[in-house]
């Protein structure tokens, strides 16, 4: 989620994972799984030894995509580059012998239904040579003015779109060829002479060797279109003197001193550019990287108003599971397309969903607020993030009339109060001194990018039994940086965090609450009552202390059942429920649909090991605030 001083509501549809009201939800017998979309895209005419893209999408409306596989069926053979992603990549032949190229791409869910669709390659027919067509692709970078943290349109710059997508297409709006800006914003197509044709940018970012990733930014308030610009239509045959035809594309911001009175074309291709700094720095440490498919959506509509994602009223900008990202973008009031900071936290976000893990509850969050601990690491990760990625430890949002105001924070400062594993404050600054080479304070230790995102990412830290925060992260990092514990420790201890393990283990920071010490508590299958209380001291929803977690070996499998008790007449005035956990993924979770002061649940547990139980409570405006206790048990 965007972070904000000021708290703000966050549509409960929108969070990674909603709380559930009245007891918990009605259950619901399974829809048939519906077969994935497969587009392979346009087809294409290219000359020989061309490099020709596949640009292949699929989606699946009631689940996700899980593989997809490129297989030639016809033509010379050639070898694939990437086959088995979205976006494909080959050398065309000198000669087609055997006729036009066709590539079948096919995608699974994962449910496990196929669907596949063709594209046909046909070789240019070059009589004269080919006619280079060169150019320059660019937009208005709008740069802060960092004593009002608003935008400072006065020192505009043109800079460098960055693996932009330019296409080559004909009279007839047929596709010719595709290639992509380089690092400078500069492409070099070839296409047949004294042919007609026009050039289109949009608003799509592809790469298919080494690194790959697919990202694109399209307007949620016209049916999720590109946004494409394209030029007019002129003879390939129109050289310089050079033999060359050279086309350049600028993107203007649209601004005229006073407001956006234009298009403002220059806003996803400034959102774009900050995609493609975070992915090539991330890329650096693994030059084979492949990233999920990306949508990133942006309108001149999008408003913290609370509505329709498709009447841009989105809240804030946030990223939604799946692999998309909603951008705000309302001038006057809240525009966020050249605030960077804030746009790769929320890409922060998608690097957890679609390549690491995580549980956070999402919602209202604040500096200096005591969080859930999940939440406390994915909202730190993300602000530590936006620092690294620009080397810019001051994280800034412009807001108000003319995007002329905002705020900012340090990212490297330490907190001076309420410190701890349930402060994004402290998780942000522990995370960008393991980064930074600046040592100030406790901060001796220098390890730059790499290492931060492998234990992020690596199959433990996404395995581990419990839910993800500052614990299973640290305890990973240690595990690969053996060397490295004891400076890692004194910056764990300067932000009074002191446990150690998956499930931060002898922890003495209770933020002020005590009941939540210790973070897991032990529960015995079988065996006496373990106390878990509701306390809402520190807020509500996705605070500290808003749900207790009980952790228990499931030494068999079979049927198991789990209850709550209040412990006294306080507590008989809530509503819990129970969700059970096995390594993040919800197991099973209590259906009482109406309101009840206790809860049960049953669950057949197919495999032995961990398991978490979560006692969240439904949380409404009467409730006074105070600490409410139950007890929760366990039989087999």
């Amino acid at each position: 989620m965007k972070v904000r001083i000021a708290p703000i509501l966050i549509l409960a549809a929108l969070l990674l994972s909603a709380c559930s009201g009245g007891g918990g939800s009605g259950s619901q017998p399974p829809a048939a799984n519906l077969p994935p979309t497969v587009d392979a895209g346009a087809d294409q005419t290219a000359a020989s030894s061309a490099t020709v893209n596949l640009n292949g999408t699929a989606t699946d409306s009631d689940g996700t995509i899980v593989s997809y596989s490129w297989t030639q069926s016809s033509g010379d053979t050639v070898s694939l580059n990437n086959a088995n992603t979205a976006n494909a990549s080959f050398i065309m032949p000198s000669s087609a012998v055997n006729g036009a190229l066709t590539f079948k791409l096919s995608a699974t869910d994962n449910l496990g239904k196929s669907t596949s669709d063709t594209v046909t390659i046909s070789i240019a027919n070059v009589s004269g040579g080919a006619v280079d067509i060169t150019g320059k692709v660019t937009f208005d970078l709008v740069p802060f003015n960092t004593s009002t943290n608003g935008l400072d349109y006065s020192n505009i710059t043109a800079s460098a779109s960055r693996g932009i997508v330019v296409e080559a297409i004909d009279e007839s709006d047929s596709l010719l060829t595709t290639v992509v800006t380089d690092a400078d914003g500069q492409y070099l197509l070839k296409v047949d002479p004294n042919i007609n044709l026009r050039l289109r940018i949009s608003t799509k970012m592809l790469q298919t060797t080494g690194a790959t990733w697919d990202v694109k930014v399209t307007d949620n308030t016209n049916s999720n279109a590109l946004y494409v610009t394209q030029g007019d239509l002129f003879n390939s045959s129109t050289q310089n003197a050079d033999q060359s035809t050279v086309r350049n594309f600028h993107m203007a911001s649209g601004w005229d001193g006073n407001s956006y009175s234009a298009t403002r074309a220059a806003a996803p291709f400034a959102i774009l550019d900050t995609i493609y700094q975070s992915m090539q720095k991330v890329a650096a440490s693994n030059p084979s990287m492949a990233f999920p498919p990306l949508e990133i959506h942006w309108s001149k509509n999008n408003s913290v108003a609370q509505g329709k994602l498709e009447d841009g009223d989105i809240g804030t900008s946030f990223y939604s599971e799946g692999g998309k990202i909603y951008v705000l973008g309302k001038q006057n009031s809240d525009a966020d397309e050249f605030d960077r900071h804030i746009v790769i936290h929320e890409w922060g976000h998608y690097i957890e969903d679609q390549l690491s893990r995580s549980e956070s509850l999402g919602g209202d969050h604040s500096s200096g607020d005591r969080l859930d601990l999940r939440v406390a690491f994915s909202e730190g990760w993300g602000n530590a993030l936006s620092a690294i990625i620009t080397d810019d430890p001051f994280y800034r949002d412009s807001s108000g009339p003319r995007q002329g105001s905002g705020w900012s924070m340090n990212i490297e400062s330490n907190p001076t109060s309420g410190s701890g594993w349930f402060s994004e404050d402290s998780v942000q600054s522990i995370l960008y001194d393991l980064y930074d080479t600046n040592a100030d304070g406790a901060d001796n230790i220098a390890l730059g990018l790499g290492p931060i995102y492998s234990s992020l990412t690596s199959a433990n830290y996404r395995s581990n039994s419990h839910f993800t925060s500052i614990y299973p992260f640290i305890d990973q990092l240690k595990t690969q940086q053996p060397a490295s514990a004891t400076a890692i420790n004194s910056l764990l201890n300067t932000q009074q965090i002191y446990g150690s393990g998956d499930n931060g283990f002898a922890e003495s920071n209770n933020g002020g609450i005590n009941s939540v010490l210790p973070i897991y508590k032990t529960a015995t299958v079988g065996g006496n009552a373990t106390g878990v209380c509701y306390v809402n001291h520190a807020g509500t929803l996705n605070k500290l202390g808003n749900r207790s977690f009980a952790v228990f070996d499931a030494t068999t499998t079979g049927s198991y059942s789990f209850s709550v008790i209040p412990k006294n007449q306080q507590s008989a005035t809530l509503d819990p429920d129970l969700v059970l956990y096995k390594s993040g993924t919800v197991v099973a979770e209590s259906t009482v649909t109406t309101a009840d002061s206790k809860a049960n649940l049953s669950a057949s547990l197919s495999s032995t090991g961990t398991y978490i139980l979560e006692v969240p409570v439904y949380e409404n405006s009467s409730m006074a605030q105070g600490e409410y206790c139950f007890d929760l048990q366990i039989t087999h």
